[in-house]
């Protein structure tokens, strides 16, 4: 056996191969067209061999600049993640944090379609997030939800600054420079 290394049309290198020899013409191997005797050379950073001219020629990566549309689209996603994110975040009303979910803001808007059956409903063991338990009733309710409305409105100015900022950028690394963190209410 004798060890050829193939490549593909372009030359790139594929693998190593194990020729055999004939058994008609003893000291000839049978080898693909594509291949070759010389070994490659080994590559680092994801570079890469060709076959060219009869020898291993070392190729750099390809890499493709982002195009803008993508960075756009990309940075837009992140920033409607974030806005995502905050809304299930909950909310800190007298040191406890209440939950704001889909789920939790289901709650809130049964609570309140009681309240407004009768303003003194109130609710034994709510639970405002994880293990913490309070008595709903309406002057708590309404304290959330001011609460709820003081964060939106502070995530809803976040957002309308950043789109601005972002409409401001002209290339792509002024682009991936925004921070989409909110650190607002």
């Amino acid at each position: 056996m004798k060890k050829v290394y193939l490549f593909d049309e372009q030359g790139r290198y594929l693998s190593e191969y194990e020729a055999q020899e004939s058994p008609l013409e003893p000291g000839i191997f049978i080898t693909p067209n594509l291949s070759t005797s010389e070994k490659p050379p080994s590559v680092k950073n994801g570079g890469y061999c060709v076959f060219y001219g009869g020898k291993w020629v070392v190729k750099s990566p390809i890499i493709e600049k982002p195009k803008e549309e993508d960075v756009i689209k990309l940075v837009t996603e992140a920033l409607i993640k974030e806005k995502r994110d905050v809304k299930q975040q909950g909310v800190l009303v007298d040191g406890i944090l209440f939950d704001t979910d889909d789920a939790a803001r289901l709650s809130y808007i049964e609570f309140m379609l009681k309240l407004l059956q009768n303003p003194f409903y109130s609710v034994k063991d709510w639970r405002a997030s994880g293990d913490t338990w309070v008595e709903m009733n309406g002057v708590l309710f309404n304290k959330i939800i001011a609460a709820w409305e003081l964060r939106q409105k502070s995530l809803y100015t976040f957002l309308k600054e950043k789109e601005e900022e972002l409409k401001s950028k002209k290339n792509i690394e002024e682009l991936l420079s925004v921070s989409l963190k909110y650190n607002g209410v």
